[in-house]
């Protein structure tokens, strides 16, 4: 039982992760905005919710926690997972989440970067030693 709730917490943070991710995604500006202007007001919003969610996380307010993510892209498939009863689970887990990332920073272990520049796609040594031996025609030409 302890294990599908630690499920369930884990599956509700990684979607807590995302919701936050894809919440600001999109910030009307006008056109004449530069790309380091929209960058700077995107990351405006996520400070300020953060800032948000910190306070409703230090006051474990399920009410105020659940009205600020109804308002994100996928807020209602979170709260089909977390409720006001595992509400305080879901906090201490995200908590825990935190220490460890700063714990961590503290030790030196840098975050990976995202994106193509922090995966290794595209990072062999293209010599031709693959198995298509640099013909570039797969197997179904062999």
């Amino acid at each position: 039982m302890k294990n599908k709730l630690l499920i369930g917490v884990s599956s509700a943070l990684a979607l807590a992760t995302v919701v936050g991710a894809t919440a600001f995604a999109d910030v009307d500006m006008p056109t004449s905005s530069t790309f380091s202007e929209k960058q700077e007001a995107r990351q405006e919003m996520r400070d300020e919710m953060q800032a948000q969610m910190d306070t409703v996380f230090e006051s474990r307010d399920y009410d105020a926690w659940a009205e600020l993510i109804s308002e994100k892209p996928r807020g209602e498939e979170l709260l089909e997972v977390i409720n006001e009863d595992n509400f305080g689970e879901f906090v201490d887990a995200h908590l825990q989440i935190r220490e460890g990332k700063e714990r961590l920073e503290a030790l030196g272990v840098e975050k990976p970067e995202k994106g193509p520049k922090g995966s290794k796609m595209g990072k062999g040594p293209r010599n031709g030693e693959g198995p298509r031996n640099g013909e570039g025609r797969g197997e179904m030409f062999q």
